[in-house]
């Protein structure tokens, strides 16, 4: 898996896409889902300059399409792959609404407990 992600961020980076790895792919990283998918998070005004067959053919199975440009300056690294933030994630939630595994990352992490749940 981190061989073919470095090829592509080259491939990403050539164009000027910025990118990161999404919450799917944050989730099997922090150990939440089993599943090793891959999705990317993208500006959604990059989105456009993406050919989504060339997507599938790397293995990438879903977009993440985020709100602000500069996301990828706030990525969170796990394993030496970047992933989309959490404070990212939320940004974006309405550009996403039905976007599996973001509300189990949410619930996990200890910086966001108190906003879903302020009675901890």
């Amino acid at each position: 898996m981190r061989h073919s992600i470095l090829l592509l961020y080259e491939e990403l980076n050539k164009r000027g896409i910025e990118w990161t790895l999404g919450p799917i792919s944050l989730a099997f990283s922090l150990g939440l889902t089993y599943e090793p998918n891959l999705d990317l998070a993208i500006y959604v005004e990059d989105i456009a300059r993406i050919d989504i067959k060339e997507l599938l053919r790397w293995g990438i199975i879903k977009i993440f399409k985020v709100s602000e440009p500069g996301f990828s300056n706030r990525a969170i690294y796990v394993r030496g792959l970047p992933c989309i933030s959490l404070i990212d994630i939320l940004r974006s939630l309405d550009l996403n609404p039905n976007y599996p595994l973001i509300r189990r990352i949410l619930e996990k992490s200890s910086s966001f407990k108190k906003i879903l749940n302020p009675t901890c």
